[in-house]
This record gives structure tokens, C-alpha cells and sequence, in this order.
């Protein structure tokens, strides 16, 4: 292409007549290469995606491999109740201020609303 590139400048600076031939042959060149990179950036926008998909990846199996054993300790004896105990007690304890919430504010609501 560089070639033809140098031929055809050196053409039409030489003879006027050939200079249609000349540009018409750098304009299918010039399509080509717009094909060409356009192309290229299609390619280059695949690959990025598929590199990021590819981290991703790799980031979820990471914390596979991380939880892994602890999902196995569950799993070991999953009728036996003591496991679950302690979330038991964390949530009991967490209805508990719940209940206590609820109770102030009904309480301060009816004071609020019978005190004027």
C-alpha cells in the first residue's frame, strides 16, 4: 500500500490524467483501512469484556475456595440443632429490642397525642 501511495503521488504530480486513477486507488485504500481498524477496535472490545469477565471469574471462585470450609462444617451434622444455637440467642435478643421499640414508641405516640 505504501508503495502504491508513493507511485500515485508521484503520478499525479507528473500527469494531471492519471490523477483520477490515482485518487481512486488511495480512496479504496483508504476504505480498507478504515475496514481494517474498525475491525481491530471490535477485537479489542471483545477481548476487554472477556478480560473483565475472566476477573470476575475469578474473584467469585476466590471466595468459593475462602467459604468453602465453612460451608463444610454446616454441612457435616445439618440436623444437629447446637450448631444454630448461638444465632438463635442473637436473634432472640434482637426481637427483644425490637419489642422494646415498638412498646416506647406506642407509648410516646399516645402520650404524644392525648397530652394537648
Amino acid at each position: 500500500m505504501s508503495v502504491c501511495l508513493y507511485v500515485c503521488l508521484s503520478v499525479c504530480l507528473s500527469v494531471s490524467t492519471e490523477c483520477d486513477s490515482c485518487v481512486h486507488l488511495l480512496v479504496d485504500d483508504i476504505e480498507l483501512l478504515e475496514h481494517n481498524i474498525t475491525t481491530m477496535i471490535q477485537s479489542l472490545e471483545n477481548i476487554n469484556v472477556g478480560v473483565l469477565a475472566m476477573r470476575r471469574l475469578q474473584r467469585i471462585n476466590a471466595t468459593v475456595i475462602e467459604l468453602r470450609p465453612s460451608v463444610d462444617l454446616l454441612t457435616v451434622s445439618p440436623t444437629d440443632p447446637t450448631q444454630l444455637d448461638p444465632l438463635k440467642r442473637e436473634l432472640a435478643s434482637i426481637q427483644r429490642l425490637s419489642d422494646d421499640v415498638s412498646i416506647r414508641v406506642r407509648r410516646d405516640l399516645v402520650t404524644y397525642l392525648f397530652t394537648d
